[in-house]
């Protein structure tokens, strides 16, 4: 039995039976259970177990797709024939040629390293490898002169010599510029300088061919004013007109010709 009075500290007291005495004091007779405590830490885990064996190979594996066939290789260097020896089957040493089944092959002169070939097997060539001009004909002797000659404005030319062509149509160019040389009113152009008369007494010419040149007034005459002498140069070239003589109304009577320097 146990005083119930005592606290009670690490156990449990479950009363089984109580007993009363004197209404004053009762005693309980008990039965001490112990209280669970909290659950303890885990431990440090163990070391590693040994390594198992190893297992047994697997199976071989299936043969893998077949790769694309490679690049054409270069072809190899042309063999070589040598004439010398022996040939067979209809041909001979000096032939130049090979037979095969009966069928004749030609060999080019870059096949051939060694050996004679027959005067027979090379052909005639269609051309004079010597000798000179003598030797041959036709126009090919002559080759400074035409085969056949040609009219030229009605003059034969064959290549040989010069020739002269007579035109009464055409007008050599010497005398075309002075022909204009006698007309300076058709090439003058640009600027016209005039006496307080006015009279010209220079200007600017341009010629056909674009050459560029000077008209100066030499002489004129003191009643009309007419011009009666000047110059037009063309480069170094000067044409002068001498001076012309006049009737009393200013018509040219006489009119010298025009001097080229």
């Amino acid at each position: 039995m146990s005083d119930y009075s005592t606290p009670i500290t690490s156990v449990v007291e479950i009363p089984t039976s109580v007993s009363v005495f004197d209404n004053s004091v009762a005693t309980v007779d008990v039965v001490e259970v112990g209280i669970i405590g909290p659950q303890g830490v885990q431990g440090v885990q163990g070391n590693q177990g040994p390594t198992g064996a190893t297992g047994s190979t697997g199976p071989t594996g299936a043969t893998g797709a077949k790769g694309d066939i490679g690049d054409t290789g270069p072809q190899g260097p042309s063999g070589v024939v040598d004439v010398t020896s022996p040939i067979t089957n209809g041909g001979s040493s000096t032939s130049a040629i090979i037979g095969i089944d009966q069928t004749a092959i030609a060999i080019s002169g870059t096949q051939i390293t060694s050996g004679t070939i027959n005067s027979a097997r090379i052909p005639t060539l269609n051309q004079n490898t010597t000798g000179s001009s003598g030797s041959t004909t036709g126009n090919a002797a002559t080759a400074t002169a035409l085969q056949t000659a040609r009219n030229i404005n009605g003059v034969s030319f064959d290549g040989t010599a010069n020739i002269t062509v007579a035109d009464a149509t055409k007008v050599a160019l010497s005398d075309w510029y002075l022909n204009l040389a006698q007309t300076p009113d058709l090439i003058i152009s640009g600027t016209i300088n005039r006496d307080a008369n006015g009279v010209v007494t220079t200007a600017n010419v341009t010629w056909p061919d674009t050459a560029s040149g000077t008209y100066t007034t030499l002489s004129n005459d003191s009643t009309t004013g007419a011009v009666n002498s000047y110059s037009v140069t063309k480069g170094s070239t000067t044409y002068t007109q001498p001076t012309m003589t006049r009737n009393s109304i200013g018509a040219v009577t006489t009119r010298p010709a025009i001097v080229v320097t």
